[in-house]
């Protein structure tokens, strides 16, 4: 795809908040792990790679990667990995959560930065071999590096989101350094999942697109329906694992935008799919087998192309479509779209608001809150009990507020007699997912009724643990 810098990760954190900000000065970005090989790498024909670590962290890094050509920029972490591959050193922390007077030295990377104080959570005492110079400095330390032959660059302190200085920093590597062009907008991941869907058209034969109701797999029907037409159906299968009244919600949204529907029930087969299995990958893998199977079943008299609303995220946490579940390959034509990104294209297609503000659901659906096996009795009481929370969270205005929501249901026996249920609702800040702030009568109705409604429910507690990732 044109230009691209890569993001090798060792920091989930920092690499999908760095991702989505490349995107947004229009470079297009890729997350790669931090142990990817220079061999690797070069697949990509990259234009740079950034090293993403957050402070104090560790990773392992191929040292042949600073030998590829390629400019490489190094954060937190990985600028001491990257100066050890160089043949530099550490020399223990000399910097720790406390405010620093940092000078910038003329360099092409620090062309724009003001001097001025700035807050180092932990900078380490550097070593550097002869050529390697001093960049950045504070404090008697050695903030920033470089090896400008080379074009390596290392950087102790974090690049803040709302800090002019350190956007100016990163546009620098970019178009500076690596000599990106700023090509990748909407319009272009729109332009991209039009040729799949057109080019998969093309060779005639029908397409089924699995739909769940949520923001990734709509927009993938409309799509779906302007490359295949009439030859495009919407398959909405009945898991027994969504909320209450999924169903009817997902055929009113999907059948008013026109899109050929119709519902496959498997709750039956999908229970027994579950039996037995306590483990959420377990569950997982049984849950898109079933669904897989269900949308390949009776499609081998005519070619057929299988369309699945994945995102980037769900690539990156491995919730891709499990290819040895098919028999043909499937189309995921927004697999490499965040999720804002997704809803800015659905407002380009003018996908109804409600549709494209909808909180996120996993597919294996309550099957992802139920603590160990999943049971019908269980999914009954889970799907009752989120009605509730639902209803509460909607009536006191604060659906438009939360990032995601969810209860999760314990087996009995845990932290006591009975069952208990955790409420979960969270909101976004600086990359974290953070517990929202409910009024307590919001939470003291919520529990009162579920109580009433759940005699067999010993306890119910609210969630009030910062998180870096989405529990499903």
């Amino acid at each position: 795809m044109n230009d691209t810098v890569l993001i090798f990760s060792y920091s989930e954190r920092t690499s999908l908040e760095l991702a989505k900000r490349l995107r947004g000065e229009h470079v297009f970005s890729l997350i790669l792990p931090g142990t990817t090989t220079a061999e690797q790498a070069a697949a990509y024909e990259p234009r740079g790679i950034i090293l993403s670590g957050e402070d104090g962290g560790t990773g392992v890094m191929d040292a042949s990667i600073l030998e590829m050509g390629v400019p490489v920029l190094a954060l937190g972490q990985a600028a001491h990995m990257m100066l050890m591959a160089m043949g530099g050193a550490c020399a223990g922390t000399g910097i720790s959560r406390r405010k620093v007077d940092v000078h910038f030295e003329k360099s092409v990377l620090f062309s724009g930065a003001e001097d001025g104080e700035r807050y180092i959570r932990e900078a380490q005492t550097l070593m550097l071999p002869a050529s390697v110079r001093m960049s950045a400095s504070g404090a008697g330390c050695t903030l920033a590096f470089e090896d400008e032959e080379r074009r390596l660059y290392g950087i102790q302190f974090e690049l803040e989101r709302n800090d002019p200085t350190t956007t100016g920093i990163l546009d620098a590597f970019l178009f500076n350094v690596c000599g990106c062009d700023p090509w990748y907008s909407i319009d272009a991941a729109m332009e991209e999942a039009d040729r799949q869907l057109t080019e998969a058209a093309a060779q005639g034969g029908r397409a089924v697109c699995a739909v769940s109701g949520g923001l990734v797999s709509t927009v993938t029907a409309v799509m779906g329906k302007k490359a295949f037409g009439d030859r495009l159906t919407a398959v909405y299968v009945e898991t027994g694992l969504m909320r209450t009244g999924e169903a009817e919600t997902v055929r009113e949204t999907i059948e008013a935008l026109g899109i050929p529907f119709r519902t496959v029930d498997i709750r039956d087969k999908m229970l027994g799919a579950l039996s037995g299995l306590r483990s959420r990958q377990q569950k997982r893998r049984a849950v898109q087998r079933c669904l897989l199977e269900t949308l390949e079943a009776g499609e081998e008299d005519e070619p057929v192309r299988i369309i699945v609303g994945t995102d980037y995220t769900d690539r990156l946490f491995g919730r891709m479509t499990p290819k040895e579940f098919m028999r043909t390959e499937p189309l995921e034509p927004l697999a490499m779209c965040f999720r804002r990104e997704v809803r800015a294209i659905a407002e380009r297609l003018e996908v109804p608001a409600a549709i494209r503000e909808r909180k996120a659901f996993p597919p294996m659906g309550l099957g992802a809150m139920v603590m160990g096996e999943v049971r019908e009795e269980k999914l009954a009481m889970l799907r009752s009990i989120d009605a509730v929370f639902r209803e509460e969270l909607t009536a006191a205005g604060l659906m438009p507020k939360l990032y995601d929501f969810y209860p999760l249901l314990s087996e009995e026996g845990v932290l006591g007699i009975g069952r208990q249920v955790l409420l979960c609702a969270h909101t976004r800040s600086g990359g974290k997912l953070m517990p929202a702030r409910l009024p307590y009568d919001l939470v003291e109705r919520t529990v009162s009724r579920i109580l009433e409604d759940h005699p067999s429910v010993s306890r119910v507690m609210l969630d009030e643990t910062p998180t870096t990732y989405r529990m499903f």
